[in-house]
């Protein structure tokens, strides 16, 4: 029961994304319903890291650099041959390419104009820092398998948008989902790392209160 529940936790940007805007359409609740499965599902395997040991620096590095280059020849292969909509759930959840030359979701979102390399290099103090300050806090608090794994998502989410940005100049996104918006692969990593931050904390708590 408790790999269920983590991995509704690892779920949990797919159960509150319906607060920021209403599901009106069968294609919506497809597309949601959708996202959400598949996230339950990659939660599921992860949660089988529940009670393990820490990863070694190493390894989390060689992590963060295995996603981000997955991410990013993804993007190479949607290039070269995904040339029209490819359909993965009916009226829900289609492959489709999409330029976001916003660079990030909230420059998007708001639809600012930032340069390719202003926006480089804040990406790149913002992601160092972060860092600092997330090794820290787990540091202190004493680190497991899930605060590895949270900065292994974080962080290969983060170092993908600044290659996209570096590299490309935009975003390429290709997963859509229908009457919401369309996603790439770094999108995923960092909304699961947000479950896996969470259960680290709650994790850490629970021990906190029965040591």
């Amino acid at each position: 029961m408790n790999r269920v529940l983590h991995a509704l936790v690892f779920s949990i940007a797919w159960l509150v994304f319906p607060l920021y805007g209403s599901i009106s359409t069968i294609q919506q609740a497809f597309a949601l319903g959708g996202a959400f499965f598949v996230t339950w599902l990659l939660g599921y395997a992860l949660a089988g890291l529940h009670g393990k040991k820490a990863f070694s620096s190493m390894k989390v590095f060689a992590w963060i650099m295995f996603l981000a280059a997955v991410d990013q020849i993804s993007k190479l292969l949607v290039r070269a041959f995904l040339t029209e909509e490819q359909v993965i759930i009916p009226y829900g959840v289609s492959l489709q390419r999409l330029d976001n030359v916003h660079h990030s979701a909230v420059t998007s979102f708001f639809h600012l104009s930032v340069s390719r390399w202003g926006m480089g290099a804040f990406k790149v103090i913002a992601l160092i820092l972060l860092w600092f300050v997330i090794s820290k806090t787990f540091e202190e608090s004493g680190e497991d398998a899930y605060s590895s794994l949270g900065k292994i998502l974080l962080f290969s989410g983060g170092l993908a948008s600044i290659l996209d940005t570096f590299l490309w100049g935009y975003t390429l996104d290709f997963v859509y989902l229908y009457g919401f918006f369309t996603m790439d692969i770094k999108d995923l990593y960092i909304s699961l790392s947000v479950g896996a931050i969470l259960l680290y904390f709650w994790n850490h708590r629970k021990k906190k209160e029965n040591p």
